[in-house]
């Protein structure tokens, strides 16, 4: 599978782990944070399509706690990965028949319930 094809793939899905997120578009890389609870410091995450092996793409994922570890956050990082990765394979078995429109451009972006969008969420 090409690597751009899994990019739109990630880019789709991700909205299912967050809805603000940091996008570079050429590095084909999102990093987001997942929010804090009262047990958990905020999680930085991080996805990329990278080029496999035979012209073929894989998702990379990181995670890692910002401040301090916590018990709880291997486990909200393991639940974003297999979420995301769930909606990645969903999305793969049944392909938009429109591909989503690339934005092109390194920006912060927010979810606004159809699209990223580079513009402010409504205060």
């Amino acid at each position: 599978m090409p690597r751009d094809d899994l990019w739109d793939a990630l880019t789709a899905c991700l909205p299912s782990v967050t809805t603000r997120a940091a996008f570079y578009e050429e590095a084909r890389r999102v990093e987001w944070t997942i929010d804090t609870t009262g047990f958990m410091w905020a999680q930085s995450m991080a996805a990329s399509a990278d080029e496999g092996p035979d012209n073929t793409s894989v998702v990379s994922m990181t995670g890692r706690t910002r401040y301090w570890p916590s018990m709880l956050a291997p486990r909200a990082r393991a639940r974003a990965y297999r979420t995301l990765a769930t909606a990645i394979t969903a999305y793969l078995a049944n392909p938009p028949a429109r591909k989503p429109p690339r934005t092109g451009g390194d920006y912060f972006r927010t979810w606004n319930g159809q699209e990223w969008t580079v513009e402010a969420p409504p205060a």
